[in-house]
Order: C-alpha cells, then sequence, then structure tokens
C-alpha cells in the first residue's frame, strides 16, 4: 500500500510538472525577450545621447558597480558628462552571452560592447575597445529596468589597447584618485 502512494505522489508531480514547466517556459521567454528589448532601447538612449530615455531605463536604486552613486539621477548626470567628454564615442553591443536569471524578477544580461571614437586626455584618437559586461537587470511592475553594471575589457582585448573604462571612472567625481589611476594605468609598476 505504501509503496502505491508513493507510486502515486511521483506520478502527480510528473504530471504537475508537464503542465507547470511549458508555462514557465513561455513567462521566461517573453522576460528574456522584454530584457532584450530594454537593451535595445538602452542603446539607442546612448546613440542619441538622451538622458530622459536613459533615466527611464535606470532602476531608481541604481548604483554604480562600486557602491560610491547611487540612485538614477546622479547616475544619468555622471553618464551624461562623460559623453560630453567623449563627444565622439559610439558603442553597439557586438554580441549577447546571454541572460542568467536569479529570480523571477532579477536577471543578469551579459553582453560584449565594442566602443569607437574614444581619445584620451590629449584628444589623440584611442583604438576601438571591447568590453565584456554585465548589467543587473530588475523587473519592476512588469518592467525591466538596469539597477547595476560592470564591465571589464574582454579577453579578445589586446593587453596594449587603452581600457574604455577611463571614460566614466575618468568623469566620475566620488571615484577615488587611486581607482581612476589604476584604470588610466597611471599607477606605479
Amino acid at each position: 500500500m505504501e509503496h502505491r502512494c508513493i507510486i502515486c505522489s511521483w506520478v502527480g508531480f510528473f504530471l504537475l510538472f508537464l503542465v507547470v514547466s511549458p508555462a514557465l517556459a513561455a513567462e521566461r521567454s517573453g522576460d528574456e525577450a522584454a530584457i532584450r528589448k530594454a537593451m535595445e532601447q538602452l542603446d539607442e538612449a546612448y546613440r542619441l545621447r538622451d538622458g530622459q530615455m536613459f533615466g527611464a531605463l535606470l532602476a531608481e536604486d541604481f548604483e554604480n558597480w562600486l557602491g560610491t552613486d547611487k540612485g538614477r539621477d546622479i547616475n544619468v548626470k555622471i553618464g551624461l558628462d562623460g559623453l560630453k567628454s567623449q563627444p565622439n564615442v559610439q558603442y553597439k553591443r557586438s554580441a549577447e552571452v546571454g541572460i542568467v536569471f536569479l529570480s523571477d524578477d532579477v536577471a543578469l544580461y551579459k553582453a560584449h560592447w565594442e566602443f569607437t571614437g574614444m581619445t584620451d586626455a590629449e584628444g589623440k584618437a584611442l583604438p576601438p575597445m571591447e568590453l565584456l559586461g554585465a548589467c543587473v537587470m530588475v523587473k519592476r511592475d512588469g518592467k525591466w529596468l538596469m539597477a547595476a553594471f560592470f564591465s571589464r575589457p574582454s579577453p579578445d582585448q589586446k593587453k596594449s589597447a587603452a581600457r574604455p573604462a577611463t571614460v566614466p571612472i575618468a568623469t566620475n567625481r566620488n571615484a577615488p584618485d587611486r581607482l581612476k589611476k589604476a584604470v588610466q594605468g597611471d599607477l606605479p609598476k
């Protein structure tokens, strides 16, 4: 008798899995599409240098990866200041790495971004840069928003190339001087 109960329980779980699994997969697929759409909108806001559009895609509690700048408004201002200091910079997502869901309303979006049109402090053109980046995306009121962003030079990026992170960090008034120098490669060896 006990074996029948166990077998019936397993059959029940299996049938429940068959019913629930497609619904969850469809919801996840819809969330992936919404995250990709949000990333396309962020690309467009960046291309247009549109702070209002950019801000609408950031979570209100957005913070930089270092935790030194918290809040949507300050991070939009820092981003726009960085674009003003690099008026010719352009970027594109060159390859999506993937989306990892940490929960139903938190996901990590990973991609490669290529930056062109950057200059150094003297105005000398820098070679194109490739970053590997990760965006923490949160679902708020049914909309996916960026809550944090981290990037580093792509593993394929030549070591001799300047690092794209110099643009946002160099314009970030709250970044520690040592960090600014490290990112710009100015620390003593």
